[in-house]
C-alpha cells in the first residue's frame, strides 16, 4: 500500500511538472524560455 501511494505521488508530481512547463510555453511563447523557468522552478 505505501509502495502504491509513493508511486502515485511521482505520478502527480510529473504531472505538475509537466503543466509548469506547458504554462511557461504559453507564457513565454518559446520552448528555450520556458525550459529554463519549468527547470529553476523545481
Amino acid at each position: 500500500m505505501i509502495v502504491f501511494i509513493f508511486v502515485l505521488l511521482k505520478i502527480i508530481q510529473m504531472t505538475i511538472t509537466q503543466l509548469q512547463y506547458v504554462l511557461a510555453v504559453a507564457e513565454y511563447q518559446n520552448f528555450t524560455l520556458a525550459a529554463e523557468y519549468a527547470g529553476t522552478k523545481t
